[in-house]
């Protein structure tokens, strides 16, 4: 149909250039270039005559094709093709009077007149006839670019990744896209005409389609999360938009639906949640998200007027199984100790890892009052059984803080931070213990925070001191030596003893730098009495676990000994009986430096550790210091006089010498004296003293 229309628009153009311009314009310039005379002048004549009627003919023609055509593009020639056919059609008169020369020339000069209006208008046309071409062109691209834009729509359409689905008016499908059938597997032919709802999951009551459809009735669109079936009969997540298509009436005529498969989003979504509020490793409620239901937990019991309780529970010795085993084995540890607390507990109950090794059970609607002890005895014991890691077994200890709900908190925070309160001091009184939250802990911890803040300035401002208790031979009565103890001269409170900040600070850092103070004055003190006239003097310093456990150690024991110039055997160290035990190995090799040094090894209060006989043997130690516990009750108690004659009889099979310490009594002497110890010391013969008071002493026993 476009090529015909084409083709009889190239016949217009053709039938307006040849029909009589051309014809015309050749007569004209025929009857100009002949003579006027003779023979010539008849032939003009026809001429006129021919152009004459050929510009009659033409005129008709235009005059009937604008009566019936009505072609206004034609109508602004009118005036041009009047003018042509008056032209000629007097230039034809005039020659009707052919002896007059000068109307002969004036009709030539009309004829010419006419001849260029006719070639003027031929012009007109051609251009008109290029521009309508033009034209047609132009509506001829704009159809191809509608077609082009159509098919590419389509293929966008079909290549798209949200699906579409077109409905009429009546909800049935007319229409679906390639990612349509994807999603759903449902084909072209398999679900046209049928209603959407064919792809109903169940999850979704009437009400909320009967809303759905409100507010698309209403707004024209509807979007949101909905689920569907699949051909295969799986239920799927989708985000779903529906647009309403009105006509030009307002009526609706079409729906459209696009929408996506949401399936992968949500399990992104769901591991993004439990990586934010579960543990990865025990896949417990972390810290974040136990506070949140903690929180929700005190709103119902507010509601129900019922306690709340927290255990916070911590585990004993896992940092050494990490260290021996392996993080793995450590891991594995963590699982089976989630199981077992899990095991214990009700399934209302929610049981939380708030970090490392800390557990925290909250139990709800506790109605019985001794539920807390039971469970933790129970929690207890079966903590206490063998675990079986990495193919080895292991045993474990543990330690919980009870907190109650409103009594010891009235939020989360608080209700949390309490348990943990509790649960530190009853891992002070030991594994295996569980301590109920009161006011006076957290006394004792501020006052614990303020000591070590005070200790911290004590330091900067070298408010340690070294006194000095004597030690006797217990059959001379001779002055045998002295033992280093670190007093605090505090600003305001006067001289503290080491018993209220010592613990403290061994809890934190400041053990090492209060340390390192004393044995490097106790070495200096040794060299002033030296210089001073009074004799060797032998040291005993007392150093604990972690300063054991520092690499530095040996380093600083060689150095304070040489910057002082005291002789090694003159210097004794002391550590305690658990000391040895949290790290042996490590200790015995520690212990084999120093002694190859020449300085001596002592075992400070003997008898109240877990060490065994078998790993005294192992330890380069020559001293024995018998702990005060034996000896206060030593003259009634034939069990405390038991183990002193013990402790005696096997130091003399191993060559070790033995000092009483804490003799505070004449009676306890004479037994002691009766049992053969060697050395003492303990108030009965002196108090520490200052060096001044050393002095008096070293003096007394003369050089």
């Amino acid at each position: 149909m476009l090529l015909t229309r084409q083709s009889g628009r190239l016949q217009k153009i053709i039938f307006r250039a040849v029909e009589g311009p051309v014809v015309c314009f050749f007569l004209l310039l025929i009857a100009l270039l002949l003579p006027d005379q003779g023979h010539w002048y008849s032939m003009q004549q026809s001429l006129h005559i021919l152009l004459f009627a050929s510009g009659s003919i033409f005129f008709l023609f235009w005059i009937s094709f604008l009566y019936f055509h009505h072609d206004t593009g034609l109508v602004k020639n009118r005036l041009l093709i009047n003018s042509c056919f008056l032209f000629s059609l007097a230039s034809f008169l005039l020659l009707l009077f052919p002896h007059q020369e000068l109307l002969l020339r004036f009709s030539h000069l009309l004829l010419l007149c006419a001849c260029l209006l006719w070639s003027f208008f031929f012009l007109s046309i051609c251009w008109d006839a290029l521009k309508n071409n033009k034209g047609e062109k132009t509506e001829h691209t704009d159809q191809q670019e509608l077609e082009y834009q159509l098919r590419l729509d389509q293929k966008i359409l079909e290549n798209t990744g949200e699906a579409i689905v077109i409905t009429d008016a009546a909800a049935a499908i007319i229409d679906i896209n390639r990612a349509y059938t994807q999603i759903t597997g449902y084909e072209a032919r398999e679900i046209l005409g049928e209603n959407p709802r064919v792809c109903k999951s169940g999850h979704h009551d009437h009400t909320f389609y009967t809303s759905m459809w409100n507010q698309l009735k209403k707004k024209g669109k509807w979007s949101g999360e909905i689920w569907d079936r699949r051909k295969n009969g799986e239920v799927y997540p989708k985000w779903l938009t529906i647009n309403a298509v009105h006509d030009n009436a307002g009526k609706v005529i079409n729906y459209v639906g696009i929408f996506t498969d949401i399936t992968e989003k949500r399990k992104v979504e769901k591991q993004l949640k439990n990586l934010l509020f579960y543990d990865p490793l025990t896949k417990l409620p972390n810290r974040k998200l136990f506070e949140k239901l903690l929180a929700q937990a005190l709103l119902n019991s507010d509601f129900h007027d019922q306690s709340l309780i927290l255990l916070c529970i911590n585990l004993n010795k896992f940092k050494s199984i990490n260290d021996i085993l392996g993080y793995k084995a450590g891991d594995d540890l963590l699982v089976q100790v989630s199981k077992r607390i899990r095991s214990c507990v009700r399934e209302t109950d929610t049981v939380s890892r708030l970090c490392g090794d800390h557990f925290i059970v909250l139990l709800s609607e506790v109605k019985l009052k001794n539920c807390p002890v039971h469970l933790s005895r129970s929690l207890l014991h079966i903590l206490q059984q063998p675990f079986h890691i990495a193919g080895k077994e292991v045993f474990v200890d543990a330690c919980i803080g009870i907190s109650v709900y409103p009594d010891d908190g009235q939020d989360p925070e608080s209700l949390i931070k309490n348990a943990d309160t509790a649960m530190s001091f009853a891992r002070k009184r030991g594994q295996g213990n569980y301590e109920y939250f009161c006011a006076k802990m957290n006394e004792n911890l501020m006052q614990q925070v303020t000591i070590e803040r005070e200790l911290r300035h004590a330091l900067e401002h070298e408010e340690f001191i070294v006194y000095y208790q004597p030690k006797y031979v217990l059959a001379t009565g001779q002055l045998a030596g002295v033992e280093a103890l670190m007093r605090w001269q505090h600003p305001t409170k006067g001289l503290i003893s080491p018993a209220e900040f010592i613990p403290i600070a061994e809890e934190s850092s400041l053990i090492l730098a209060i340390g390192e103070l004393g044995l490097k004055e106790a070495c200096r003190q040794v060299k002033v009495w030296q210089d001073q006239g009074l004799g060797r003097v032998p040291m005993a310093v007392n150093l604990s676990s972690k300063q054991f456990q520092n690499k530095e150690l040996l380093r600083f024991v060689m150095e304070s000994l040489d910057q002082y110039e005291v002789r090694p055997e003159e210097l004794e160290i002391e550590i305690t009986e658990s000391t040895l035990m949290e790290h042996p190995d490590d200790v015995v090799q520690l212990l084999k430096a120093i002694r190859k040094l020449g300085v001596r090894i002592a075992i400070d209060d003997f008898g109240t550790g877990y060490s065994s006989l078998a790993y005294l043997k192992k330890f380069p130690v020559n001293t024995l210091k018998i702990d005060q516990v034996f000896i206060t009750d030593i003259v009634y108690d034939m069990y405390d006089e038991a183990i002193v004659t013990s402790i005696l009889a096997m130091a003399e099979s191993l060559d070790l010498k033995v000092i009483a310490e804490g003799v505070e009594s004449k009676e306890q002497l004479e037994v002691l004296r009766k049992l053969g110890c060697e050395e003492v010391q303990g108030y009965y013969f002196s108090k520490p003293l200052p060096p001044e008071g050393i002095v008096k002493l070293l003096e007394k026993r003369g050089p």
